[in-house]
């Protein structure tokens, strides 16, 4: 095999819950691309319960795009490649199959420790068993029986600074033991120890007969000093061998990628916080990926990071309970269209039960795209109250300014109209200030935040190519409301001095303005005394740079945070309209094209 240094070849397979998918890059020019992508339904459940069979038919898609031969005569994966345009010089791997793991948060403190492993769990795609603490009240004998009980498949334990408390953390150790040791070997639950570094050894020795014991970093190594990275990486290899014990072809995968296998919202999160390090301004990024069993949230700024999954949201089977977390209401309300509220709950249950559907008419498209805007706002609003001193929002509800925002999924980046995709963000993420909407067609960021580790330059160069579009630049000013005595001038001059626009929108209105990709230019906006736009505050002006997009330059003036009437007629007449100004044409009312 090559060394990674001299590698030009990289395969990425990225094994989903719905679909697997199988990506070849190579150098052209000088510069790593992706030339092939195949994509296939997934193959870890029932009847199959093979990772292998999925991704082998979509390395197959990628030798016929390409006419390059990746799998020999016995479906291996060649590697290294033979010099004849055969084979690869590396593979990575991406996983988010597979079924949720149940965990049980065990620490010493409800606001210390135990409050470390909540943020750890929300970061991670599990299931929470149950949360045991000394200050729960519960007896002894209590505790040992919930532990029974939990069904969980991994213990996580946090607890003292390192070097510090020992005492009562042992005492917790004693009573998992004790609850372990009344279940049959087989359920016995995986231990991770996440707290004071200094008892691993003893925790190990302690536990040894009883069940395994897995070591990472402290969550907690001071009072007022957390780390989760670390243990997240950590934990997510446990889960892996959980999560995947009864599939197979995860350890052919495994053995092919040369153990570089992470679950796919941590490799998501790599990008981010790549991104976050590299974009000029303390905005920070955000990503957001919507899949069919989950929500990623990711957010990194140059002196921080936060991670936020939910498991409990997506669009396939998550949405069988759905009304847990959203009224109906607030989904009819982006609905152009009349649309009957127990229509809406059977189009749930069916989805919930064929997740893999996709939808057939613009009806359905439109069913799902409401759906992406009130779960990616729930999941925002959530994530943003779990992460430290309420990073990412404003007051009132309102997302900070971001410099970049990445968006990935199906739903939100293979839209067949990029209008529909914009409205989709503005609406359910409510971006303020001013902000770069980037797009991943491909769903390549989780390949690429794997990547990384092996060739940072190409998931470098890949970042900066065509692969990850650019939609629009949005400009969202922060109004007291979207009063229509609100006004914002704007000046538009391309980068030799030409003059392309000049005009003022008034507040409650939605405007784009076409500036194509490959364009630059400088922006001049003059907002009036009720509008801040991130330059100083309300009613400072400012000039930005800015290159063009898909759609361009988009003005939202609607209000932050948006508010929708209460009556559905006027919520209807009001996404019609903002359909038109997003090139989005309704025709008869339901059907979908492009202008």
């Amino acid at each position: 095999m090559p060394s990674i240094s001299n590698a030009e070849t990289l395969l990425a397979i990225d094994v989903g819950s719905i679909n697997t998918r199988a990506s070849l890059f190579d150098v052209v020019d000088g510069k790593f691309r992706l030339l092939a992508s195949g994509r296939v339904p997934s193959t870890d459940r029932y009847p199959l319960l093979d990772f292998g069979e999925g991704v082998r038919v979509a390395i197959e898609r990628v030798q016929a795009i390409t006419g390059r031969k990746l799998l020999d005569e016995s479906e291996n994966l060649i590697m290294p490649t033979t010099g004849f345009g055969t084979g690869i010089d590396l593979c990575v791997g991406t996983t988010s199959a597979g079924p949720l793991v149940r965990a049980l948060l065990v620490g010493l403190m409800p606001g210390v420790s135990v409050a470390s492993l909540q943020r750890l769990a929300s970061s991670m795609m599990m299931e929470i068993a149950g949360v045991i603490h000394l200050s729960d009240r519960r007896q002894d004998h209590e505790r040992i029986q919930w532990i029974v009980d939990s069904d969980a498949d991994i213990i996580m334990v946090a607890g003292g600074t390192d070097g510090g408390a020992s005492g009562p953390l042992l005492e917790l150790i004693d009573l998992i033991g004790m609850a372990v040791e009344r279940l049959p070997q087989e359920k016995r639950p995986i231990m991770i120890f996440c707290g004071n570094r200094h008892l691993g050894s003893t925790i190990v020795d302690r536990m040894v007969e009883r069940t395994q014991v897995i070591l990472a970093s402290n969550v907690r190594p001071g009072i007022e000093k957390e780390d989760l990275t670390a243990t997240r990486i950590r934990i997510a290899e446990a889960i892996a061998s959980t999560r995947y014990q009864l599939i197979n072809g995860y350890e052919e995968l495994k053995q092919w990628a040369g153990g570089h296998l992470l679950p796919s919202t941590e490799a998501f999160a790599r990008v981010i916080r790549y991104l976050s390090a590299v974009v000029d301004s303390d905005a920070g990024v955000l990503g957001v990926d919507l899949g069919a069993h989950q929500v990623t949230m990711a957010e990194g700024t140059p002196a921080d990071f936060n991670l936020h999954v939910r498991p409990d949201l997506g669009l396939g089977e998550p949405l069988a309970k759905l009304e847990e977390f959203i009224e109906i209401d607030q989904v009819l309300r982006w609905l152009p269209f009349e649309f009957d509220p127990e229509d809406l709950r059977n189009y749930l249950q069916n989805k919930a039960l064929y997740p893999a559907s996709i939808p057939v008419n613009s009806t359905e498209l439109f069913l799902e795209l409401a759906l992406a805007r009130e779960i990616i706002h729930h999941a925002m609003m959530k994530a943003c109250k779990d992460w430290p001193d309420g990073i990412g929002v404003l007051k009132h509800g309102v997302l900070s300014a971001k410099e970049l925002i990445l968006t990935g999924g199906a739903a939100l980046s293979r839209t067949p109209n990029p209008g529909l995709t914009l409205l989709t963000i503005l609406d359910g993420l409510q971006p303020t200030g001013i902000s770069t909407l980037v797009m991943d067609p491909y769903s390549l960021t989780a390949s690429l935040g794997m990547m990384a580790e092996v060739l940072p330059v190409g998931t470098v160069q890949i970042l900066g190519s065509s692969s990850l579009p650019r939609l629009a630049t949005i400009v969202a000013p922060v109004p007291p409301s979207s009063s229509q005595r609100s006004t914002l001038h704007i000046r538009l001059d391309s980068v030799d001095g030409g003059h392309i626009l000049e005009t003022a929108i008034s507040g409650g209105d939605l405007e784009v303005f076409p500036f194509k990709p490959g364009m630059e230019g400088n922006l001049v906006l003059r907002p009036d005394r009720s509008l801040d736009l991130g330059f100083g505050g309300a009613g400072k002006a400012g000039i930005v740079q800015v290159q063009g997009s898909i759609l361009g330059i988009v003005i939202d003036l609607r209000g932050r945070p948006l508010k929708m009437p209460k009556d559905l007629p006027t919520c209807r007449a009001l996404n019609q309209a903002w359909l038109e100004k997003a090139g989005v044409n309704m025709g008869n009312g339901t059907a979908l094209a492009t202008e």
